[in-house]
């Protein structure tokens, strides 16, 4: 049976989106600003979220169907990009056409692009990370899993002729802390998760691997090669009934793992978040104390009375 992975994908974070929209105060903890939908023939989100270094951009890009002991899942992939503020600090390791377009009427006063500019800007362009969902359409099962390079760097060859061609070095034109930037919108979006499904995460696995650098060449064509100096990191954070939370979570993710990746932590999460362990995670991997605050809090929409407050007995008049 064929699926629409597009609308498949873009119902389940509208879902999640929706149901925090209707409570401050889930929004306040998550440090959820705003949220707006792109109109732009795919399903694509911008989200606005306190303390981050620009406005993210949640692209889906494709989806595709992973078998394991008999159960059908679906896997969505998205990119995440993000376009800086000119007023922060990671603007300038930005590149340099990005920071035009920043500056460019090409953007407007959200600092997003403007809807007759979007097909006009380069989709490579922005880029700091991936993010994918592992949900089973007929069950609690969801695997969220971000992964990005700790330094995102792009190098630019010198347009030289004769021998200089071989002795001329590339320079850096971008060094974007990718992790770092987007590891900011996963911590919200595993929130809007554990908020929709009011259940904590139980399950969380880390790798890294070696990462690798872009070089752009004057043609202009861009080219990776391996790097030592940058890591490839991945965090996953898996969710579903504790009664069905035996091993299918952890062969599902290890199932997906690359051969070069290494495993820094697999293990299952308890039912409350101060009796985690946090020591098996490095700094930059940090497991959020607020997905169980959230997933065991019993919120009240300030849209169910009539004055817009969050008491659900509300007599004000």
């Amino acid at each position: 049976m064929n699926i629409d992975f597009d609308s498949f994908f873009r119902n389940r974070v509208e879902a999640m989106l929706i149901k925090a929209s209707w409570v401050g105060a889930v929004q306040s903890m998550l440090g959820l600003k705003a949220i707006s939908q792109v109109w732009n023939g795919r399903a694509e989100w911008y989200l606005w979220l306190e303390q981050a270094p620009g406005v993210y951009a949640l692209s889906f890009i494709d989806g595709q169907d992973v078998h394991l002991a008999g159960r059908r899942f679906h896997e969505g992939f998205f990119a995440i990009k993000c376009f800086p503020y000119r007023s922060h600090d990671d603007f300038a390791d930005y590149a340099p056409e990005e920071r035009r377009l920043i500056e460019s009427d090409w953007f407007d006063t959200t600092n997003t692009p403007r809807f007759e500019a979007q097909r006009q800007i380069p989709d490579s362009l922005f880029c700091i990370g991936g993010f994918s969902m592992v949900i089973d359409p007929h069950g609690d099962l969801a695997l969220m899993t971000f992964e990005s390079l700790d330094a995102l760097k792009l190098h630019q060859l010198r347009e030289t002729s004769g021998d200089e061609a071989e002795t001329a070095a590339p320079f850096l034109i971008r060094n974007v802390a990718g992790w770092k930037t987007g590891a900011l919108l996963f911590d919200c979006l595993v929130g809007l998760h554990a908020n929709s499904c009011k259940q904590p995460p139980i399950f969380a696995g880390a790798t890294c691997s070696h990462g690798f650098e872009s070089i752009l060449s004057p043609e202009p064509i861009v080219d990776c090669r391996p790097s030592q100096e940058c890591r490839r990191m991945s965090l996953s954070i898996g969710f579903d009934l504790p009664a069905d939370a035996s091993n299918a979570i952890d062969a599902l993710w290890r199932m997906r793992l690359d051969p070069t990746e290494t495993i820094l932590a697999a293990t299952l999460l308890p039912e409350t978040a101060s009796a985690r362990t946090d020591c098996l995670f490095p700094k930059d991997l940090a497991i959020n104390p607020l997905w169980w605050d959230i997933a065991h809090s019993n919120f009240r929409s300030e849209l169910n009375t009539a004055c817009g407050c969050a008491d659900g007995h509300c007599h004000h008049r």
